[in-house]
């Protein structure tokens, strides 16, 4: 199907008179409007007047009585018992001398814990290796069949050293295993 289109050119006058028929149409219908608007605006006005319109003042109320005192409450004094006496630091028991200790063979190794260095090493001699295992320091005893590590430690109150521990290689469990093992490095010093 063909669509014809015309292309006809309209005068001015006739355009002039289109413009003011559709510019009058527009102005009625928007007076048609504001007619039936008017009884709207009478009603908005009187619902303003009623909203912004001030309650009367409300009675004021007649003055309450003062409230009935409250006892005072008076907390009963307690006294508060003396500080405890101050604790006195127990003197540190001196180390042993080396004659107090006696031969060590004899005693066992237990006596080496609480020792200073130099104790140890009036005892068993030089050792064989030291080493620093932080926190602590590792002497080491060797004799042909066995070895004893002492381990010393920093004692944070007199920043002095002292033997907390040893240790036999092999490990030594019998007295009697131990005190041959102490002879022989005490043999091995001389």
């Amino acid at each position: 199907m063909q669509s014809a289109t015309h292309n006809v050119a309209v005068p001015a006058h006739k355009r002039r008179a289109l413009v003011i028929r559709c510019v009058t149409f527009a102005a009625a219908m928007g007076l048609a409007g504001c007619a039936d608007l008017g009884s709207d605006i009478a009603t908005l006005g009187a619902d303003i007047a009623t909203l912004t319109r001030r309650p009367p003042p409300a009675a004021i109320p007649a003055p309450q009585p003062p409230p009935a005192p409250v006892p005072e409450i008076v907390a009963p004094v307690v006294e508060t018992p003396p500080p405890p006496p101050a604790v006195a630091e127990l003197p540190r028991p001196a180390p042993l001398t080396l004659g107090e200790i006696g031969p060590l063979a004899e005693l066992g190794p237990e006596v080496l814990v609480g020792l200073e260095p130099d104790q140890v090493a009036a005892l068993l001699g030089t050792p064989t290796t030291v080493a620093e295992r932080p926190p602590a320091t590792v002497w080491e005893y060797a004799a042909t069949t066995c070895s004893l590590s002492v381990l010393f430690y920093r004692d944070l109150n007199n920043d002095r050293s002292r033997a907390l521990g040893y240790d036999f290689s092999p490990s030594l469990i019998a007295p009697e295993a131990r005190a041959r093992c102490i002879a022989a490095l005490r043999a091995a010093r001389k």
